[in-house]
C-alpha cells in the first residue's frame, strides 16, 4: 500500500561519531522563510521513482505523525536514522515490539525556493539497532521533502517528519527484521521430507523379489500443471504535494510566535487538516497605534499596545482587537523644571518655579502633560535686588539719572534672574568732568586743548554717563616744532648731492606732559652734504676684472649715516685680477651610500682687487675615492613590521568506550584546533657617514616569530571549537636568534 508515514529522527551526520553523543539542536530561529506566497511542495512517490509495483486498492495514502527525539543537522550532505513508533499502531504490527527497529537513509540539500531551501531525505534500509549487521535494503526507499528557512541549520527535537513512499513494502520488511527468517523453516521441513522419504524407500522390496500389491499404476501418475494467478495491473501513484494555502499561523503566545501551518494536498486536493510546518513568525508589539494612558491623580503613564505579526504575503495580522496595558511600559510622570521659567512676587520678595508634568517614553523621549504651571513640590524662593546688574537710566534734558535693579535668587546653588532691569526711584544729578577724557589738536589753527563730558557721583565716586568728551576753551595752548624724535628720519636730495633733517609738532599738557601730535617732515634749516667711499667690489671672473662699488654716506651729530647702499657709479674704473700660480683643488664630493668621491680641477689662481681668491678652471684632476666613509653609529634593531593570526586542525584519533562490557578502543576522524600568531620582524640600524650624515641601513631579508596556542580536540565532548589567540609579540626582538640574524646580514 502507497503511505506517507512520519518517523522519529534520531540520525546522525557526517563528521559526528553516534558514540559520541548526540549534539545539541540550536533554539529555532524567529522567522525561518521569507516567502511572500504560500508555497506548495509537491514530491514524486518514492514507490514510483523506484518502480515498485502495488495491488489494487493499496494507492490509498495514510501519515503516522511521530515526533523526533533528536535534532538532525540538515546543513549539508549526511546519513540519518529514525525511529519507526508511528507505526505501532499497525494491525499488521499488533504485538510487535518495533522499539528495536530503525529506518536509515542520507540527507540532502536539493535546491533554494526563494530565500528558502528545499531538503531531501531519502529512506533506504530497515534493521534492528541492537543487530545493523541484519540490515535490509528497502525494495521501495522511503522519501521526505522539507521546505525550510534560510536560517534553519537542524530539525529540533520534538518535531513531526513525514515520509512518503510503499509503506506495505515497508511493514513486509519490517515482520522480516524482527521475526526468524524464513529460510530457517524452510531447511527443517525440507530436512524432515527426506528422512520421511528414507523411511519409505527402506521398508520396499527389490525388483527382483518384488511382491505385486495391485498398486504399479502409481507409476504412471502425473502432477497437474501450477495455478498461475494473474498479475493485477500496476496503478499510477498519486501525486503528493503540501501547501500553505488556507491554512492559517497558528499563534503561540507562549513561544511567542505565529506558526505557519500547511496541509496535505493529494492530486491538487486538500486531504488534511492544516499542520505546524518549522517556520514562525515572530509575534511583534506596535507600540505607535495606541495612545498612551495618562493619569495626573496617580502620576502614572500607562503605556499601550497590540501585538500582531506580519504573515508570508508581508500584511500585518493583529492578535488583540484593543490595545492592551504594555507591561513594560509603566512611566511615573514628574515635574521638568528646565521647561518653564519662574513667577515673581515683588510685593512678598518671592519667585516661584513654573513646572511641566512630563514622563520619559521606552524611546527615552520625554512626553509633556501638561503646560507650565506652579510647582506642587518645590517652595517659593526669596528675590534679591541686584542694582550692581543693571546699567543708569540717563535723562539728559532734564540733567538726572535713575538707578536700576534686577530681581535674582539662588537655585540649586546657581544665580537665577528675571533678565531684565527696572527702576528704583533713586535718582543722580549730571555734572561735566574732565576726568577721563583726552586732549585734541587743530593743525590747521595751530592750537591743542582739553576735553570733558557729562558724570555723576555716587557715594562720592565719580561715574561718567557719557562717552563722548567735547573741547574745554579754557585749557587751550599752541603747538610747537621739534628735532626730538626725528634724528633718523632724513629726506634725501641726490641731484644737489645734500640731505635735509627732519622735525615733528606737539604740545605740552597743563600737566606738563609733550604730546607729539605730527610725523617727522622736511626741515629745510637743516643740510648735510653727501660723501662717498668704496663699499664692495663687482667681479667679473669670465674678464678677469674687477669694478668698485661705492655707497653714499652723510655725517649727523649722531653719527654716519649711509643714505644709498654701494652700487655701480658713473665714472667708475674697473681693476685687472693679479695672477699667482697653478693649483689642483677640489671640485666636488658626491656620495653613494656610503662611497665617498672627491673630484679635482687645475686651477690657475688669481687674487681679485677685493682681495679674495679666484681659482679659474683648466682642466680636469684625478677623482679621489673612499670606498666606504661610514661609521656604525647605533646597533642593529629588530623591528616587529606585521603581525598576523590564524588557526588551523589537524587530525587526530579520540578514545572511545562502548560500555563496560565491550570496552573501547581508537577511532580516527577526530580534530584537535590550534591557533598561531606570526609576528614578522625587520632589522635596522644607523649608518654616520664623514660629511656628519646619518644613514638608516635595513635588513635584506626579514624574520618571521611564531607562537601557537591549543585549544581542544572533538574528543573532549565539552570543547565548543574555540581556539584562544597567542598573546601580541614584543614591538622589538631581542631573543636567542638576535645574533644569527645580525649574522646573515653580516653585521
Amino acid at each position: 500500500m502507497k503511505t506517507c508515514i512520519q518517523i522519529a529522527v534520531v540520525a546522525f551526520m557526517a563528521g559526528y561519531s553516534t558514540l559520541a553523543g548526540a549534539q545539541t539542536a540550536p533554539t529555532p530561529p524567529q522567522s525561518l522563510t521569507g516567502s511572500t506566497t504560500p508555497t506548495t511542495t509537491q514530491s514524486t512517490p518514492a514507490a514510483a521513482q523506484t518502480g515498485s509495483k502495488t495491488t489494487a486498492g493499496s494507492n490509498a495514502l495514510t501519515f503516522t505523525q511521530v515526533i523526533t527525539n533528536k535534532a538532525i543537522s540538515i546543513s549539508g550532505d549526511g546519513k540519518a536514522a529514525a525511529d519507526l513508533s508511528g507505526l505501532a499502531n499497525d494491525p499488521r504490527l499488533a504485538g510487535k515490539d518495533i522499539s528495536d527497529v530503525e529506518i536509515q537513509g542520507s540527507i540532502k540539500p536539493t535546491m533554494s525556493v526563494g530565500s528558502n531551501k528545499r531538503v531531501e531525505i531519502q529512506w533506504t534500509s530497515v534493521g534492528r539497532k541492537s543487530k545493523p549487521e541484519q540490515n535490509k535494503v528497502l525494495a521501495n526507499p522511503l522519501q521526505t521533502n522539507l521546505l525550510v528557512g534560510p536560517l534553519t541549520k537542524e530539525l529540533p527535537p520534538s518535531q513531526p517528519v513525514k515520509a512518503a513512499g510503499n509503506v506495505d513494502s515497508l511493514i513486509t520488511q519490517i515482520l522480516q527484521v524482527i521475526e526468524e527468517p524464513t529460510e530457517t523453516k524452510t531447511a527443517a521441513a525440507a530436512q524432515t521430507l527426506a528422512t520421511n522419504s528414507g523411511s519409505q524407500n527402506q521398508s520396499a522390496p527389490t525388483s527382483s523379489g518384488a511382491r505385486d500389491t495391485g498398486n504399479n499404476d502409481k507409476s504412471s501418475f502425473k502432477a497437474p500443471d501450477p495455478i498461475i494467478e494473474p498479475e493485477e495491473p500496476v496503478k499510477e501513484l498519486p501525486t503528493v504535494g503540501y501547501t500553505k494555502l488556507g491554512c492559517a499561523p497558528r499563534v503561540d503566545l507562549v513561544q511567542n510566535v505565529a506558526i505557519v501551518t500547511e496541509q496535505q494536498v493529494i492530486d491538487g486536493v486538500p486531504t488534511d487538516d492544516c499542520q505546524d510546518t518549522l517556520d514562525r513568525l515572530p509575534i511583534l508589539s506596535d507600540k505607535q497605534i495606541c495612545d498612551v494612558n495618562v493619569s495626573i491623580e496617580d502620576l502614572t503613564a500607562q503605556g499601550m499596545l497590540r501585538r500582531y505579526y506580519v504573515d508570508l504575503n508581508q500584511d500585518i495580522k493583529y492578535i488583540d482587537t484593543e490595545c492592551q496595558a504594555d507591561p513594560d511600559a509603566i512611566f511615573p510622570i514628574t515635574e521638568n523644571l528646565n521647561l518653564c521659567g519662574w513667577t515673581l512676587d515683588k510685593e512678598a520678595m518671592t519667585t516661584t518655579k513654573l513646572v511641566k508634568l512630563v514622563y520619559t517614553n521606552t524611546k527615552n523621549a520625554q512626553i509633556e502633560v501638561t503646560a507650565c504651571q506652579p510647582s506642587a513640590v518645590m517652595e517659593p524662593l526669596p528675590l534679591i535686588q541686584n542694582t550692581a546688574a543693571c546699567d543708569l537710566r540717563n535723562d539728559y534734558s532734564a540733567g538726572i539719572s535713575y538707578q536700576r535693579t534686577r530681581y535674582d535668587w539662588s537655585f540649586n546653588d546657581q544665580l537665577e534672574t528675571n533678565g531684565f532691569c527696572e527702576d528704583t526711584g533713586v535718582t543722580y544729578p549730571h555734572y561735566e568732568e574732565t576726568q577721563g577724557c583726552t586732549w585734541e589738536h587743530n593743525l590747521e589753527t595751530g592750537k591743542a586743548y582739553a576735553t570733558s563730558r557729562t558724570a555723576i557721583k555716587i557715594d562720592g565716586q565719580i561715574y561718567p554717563i557719557d562717552q563722548l568728551c567735547t573741547p574745554n576753551a579754557e585749557s587751550t595752548t599752541d603747538l610747537l616744532p621739534t628735532a626730538d624724535g626725528c634724528t633718523s628720519t632724513f629726506d634725501d636730495d641726490y641731484p644737489n648731492d645734500r640731505t635735509y633733517g627732519t622735525e615733528r609738532l606737539y604740545y605740552t599738557k597743563t600737566d606738563g606732559i609733550q604730546v607729539f601730535v605730527t610725523a617727522c617732515a622736511k626741515d629745510t634749516d637743516t643740510v648735510y652734504p653727501h660723501k662717498t667711499r668704496t663699499a664692495s667690489w663687482a667681479n667679473d671672473d669670465d674678464k678677469l676684472l674687477g669694478t668698485p662699488l661705492k655707497e653714499i654716506y652723510i655725517i649727523t651729530p649722531n653719527g654716519e649715516n649711509v643714505r644709498s647702499p654701494a652700487q655701480l657709479r658713473d665714472g667708475t674704473i674697473a681693476m685687472p685680477y693679479d695672477f699667482v700660480k697653478t693649483n689642483n683643488v677640489v671640485d666636488e664630493i658626491n656620495y653613494i651610500g656610503c662611497r665617498k668621491t672627491t673630484s679635482t680641477v687645475d686651477v690657475e689662481q688669481y687674487t681679485r682687487p677685493d682681495g679674495s681668491t679666484y681659482n679659474k678652471p683648466v682642466g680636469s684632476g684625478d677623482p679621489i675615492i673612499v670606498p666606504y666613509a661610514c661609521t656604525v653609529s647605533q646597533t642593529p634593531v629588530w623591528t616587529k613590521v606585521s603581525e598576523s593570526t590564524g588557526s588551523y586542525t589537524t587530525g587526530i584519533s579520540c578514545y572511545v568506550s562502548y560500555g563496560p562490557e565491550v570496552g573501547g578502543g581508537y577511532t580516527t576522524g577526530g580534530t584537535a584546533g590550534y591557533s598561531y600568531r606570526d609576528a614578522v620582524y625587520q632589522g635596522t640600524r644607523t649608518l654616520q657617514r664623514d660629511d656628519g650624515t646619518q644613514l638608516p641601513q635595513t635588513s635584506t631579508s626579514n624574520h618571521t616569530v611564531r607562537t601557537t596556542g591549543y585549544g581542544g580536540s572533538t574528543c573532549d565532548s565539552s570543547w565548543n571549537g574555540s581556539v584562544p589567540t597567542p598573546p601580541t609579540q614584543p614591538a622589538t626582538y631581542s631573543g636567542t636568534q638576535y645574533s644569527a640574524w645580525n649574522q646573515g646580514e653580516g653585521w
